[in-house]
């Protein structure tokens, strides 16, 4: 017996290995999977709330929705952005025009949150009391709307600057 003990180790030590590998590569592949393809990241979703083919629809048009009021959000902030620098780079810094350009950034933001909430609420609306309470505990996640419309999570757009 003291002779296959370590032989009866070496397979077990090899198969939990393989196991944990094999469990490594399939989360990797998943993970590109889910974040290159928006359906898919819809659909994964839609069969956690079981939502019927209407509800996926709606939770997808509300996604698109939700990317392009991203996309746009982040257009007006680049050529802020631009003008910030322009402001920074005169030799007199006007204040009040840093003030103004910081304020209408601001009032971009709360403009295109609070028309997101609008959606959100109107998508909502659709689901059923248990649909609805089981999206809303996954809105509380770190990062579901950014993994939704499909943004990179924050902890790789910061890695990616």
């Amino acid at each position: 017996m003291r002779g296959k003990l370590p032989w009866i180790l070496l397979a077990v030590s090899l198969a939990v290995n393989l196991a944990f590998v094999a469990g490594a590569v399939h989360f990797d592949l998943t993970k590109q999977r889910l974040a290159s393809d928006p359906s898919e990241r819809v659909a994964k979703l839609a069969a956690e709330l079981s939502l019927d083919a209407n509800q996926e629809a709606a939770l997808m048009a509300l996604r698109e929705k939700m990317m392009a009021g991203r996309q746009e959000l982040r257009g007006k902030m680049t050529e802020r952005r631009q003008k910030l620098l322009a402001e920074l780079a005169r030799t007199e810094l006007d204040q009040a025009e840093v003030e103004t350009l910081l304020r209408q950034g601001a009032e971009r933001r709360i403009e295109r949150f609070a028309a997101m909430a609008g959606e959100m609420h109107d998508f909502l609306a659709s689901l059923t009391p248990e649909q609805k309470a089981a999206f809303l505990e996954r809105a509380g996640e770190p990062d579901f709307f950014r993994r939704l419309i499909g943004a990179p999570p924050r902890s790789l757009a910061k890695s990616s600057q």
